[in-house]
């Protein structure tokens, strides 16, 4: 296995299937780049960086384009020559490479940028492809024939969360290599999240002077009770991650306090329950959660919010405004003022 596989590898744990399908693509010096390239799956699932990472590590002269920051033709041709001829743009003039307003434009500046720079083995990654339903009708098949259009060894990737049938053309388009990136399973996040122990050591640490002696089974452990809570709700490991670190220092907590021992499994559970559900509230915030087991300085009881009022007075005050509102009925269109009006009643 080659050295950049078993990087990759590590730094991106279970995708190893779709490490060695994009290297066995992109890898190989002495074969042509295919033409294009369709990674799909839900977000957070390690599509984009594995990508980048992938095509740095080979060192492909490539182009990282958004589209959801390029969301128009002219913007997503002009940012493509940009990064491929390595044109640095005046934050004066602000001139790119070339207007581009078209896609035969594009082609043709793109041949001009080749005679002036080497593009042969290059890769135009385009993240957030379903964007390109909403442009030009002619964006998508032209990228997958941009080999053939263009007369270079281009390859083109495009990124999505969609599966590529939602592309919906009257005329048959070029089909790209598929490339699956699977929602991970709990299993699959659980072996993700445990690699974080190092850093939630150093979390209980600077918060309660020492490391605990946590341990690798008591992490564990803390992350099985916080994925029942959890895995449900949200499947996004980013924030999973996040929420992971921001709840073991309040998990160990009891520890820290000496209430409880590290095995003590039915008390940090105790603990640990309500905060998890509070958690859930604040989901994707990335805001602490409230913790409901202490009293809320702002909130009062119905007793203490308002003052009683006597039920005599109550009745008053809505006899009166009963007669003042008959007297108002009864002026026909006569513009009487409040103070007219009591001081008849007066």
């Amino acid at each position: 296995m080659n050295s950049l596989q078993e990087k990759l590898e590590t730094i991106y744990p279970c995708r190893k299937k779709q490490i060695e399908d994009l290297y066995n693509l992109f890898g190989y010096e002495d074969e042509p780049l295919v033409d294009a390239v369709y990674v799909y799956g839900s977000s957070s699932t390690g599509k984009t960086s594995i990508v980048k990472s992938l095509l740095r590590g080979l060192n492909l002269k490539c182009a990282f384009i958004n589209l959801v920051e390029c969301y128009t033709s002219k913007i997503l041709f002009e940012s493509i020559l940009n990064q491929l001829s390595g044109h640095k743009i005046d934050v004066i003039k602000a001139q790119p490479y070339a207007r581009c307003d078209n896609m035969m434009e594009f082609i043709t500046y793109l041949k001009k940028c080749a005679e002036a720079v080497d593009l042969s083995r290059s890769v135009i990654v385009l993240d957030k492809a379903e964007r390109l339903r909403d442009m030009d009708s002619n964006l998508l098949p032209a990228f997958l024939r941009l080999t053939e259009l263009a007369q270079l060894s281009i390859s083109v990737i495009l990124i999505s969360e969609i599966v590529f049938d939602n592309y919906c053309y009257r005329n048959e388009i070029v089909t790209p290599i598929k490339i699956h990136f699977s929602q991970y399973t709990k299993e699959e996040i659980l072996e993700i999240l445990s690699l974080n122990l190092d850093t939630a050591r150093d979390m209980i640490a600077s918060s309660y002077g020492s490391e605990l002696g946590i341990t690798e089974g008591f992490y564990l452990d803390y992350l099985n009770v916080f994925l029942s809570v959890f895995h449900r709700a949200c499947r996004d490991v980013s924030e999973l991650r996040y929420m992971a670190k921001l709840n073991f220092v309040k998990y160990c907590e009891p520890v820290a306090r000496k209430k409880c021992e590290l095995e003590d499994s039915m008390t940090l559970w105790r603990h640990i329950a309500p905060i998890l559900k509070s958690s859930l509230e604040v989901l994707y915030m990335r805001i602490s959660p409230v913790d409901h087991s202490s009293p809320n300085p702002l909130s009062f009881t119905a007793k203490e919010s308002l003052p009683a009022i006597p039920r005599t007075s109550l009745l008053r005050q809505i006899h009166t405004g009963r007669r003042i509102l008959g007297q108002l009925q009864s002026s026909q269109g006569r513009q009487t003022t409040l103070h007219e009006i009591s001081r008849q009643k007066n």
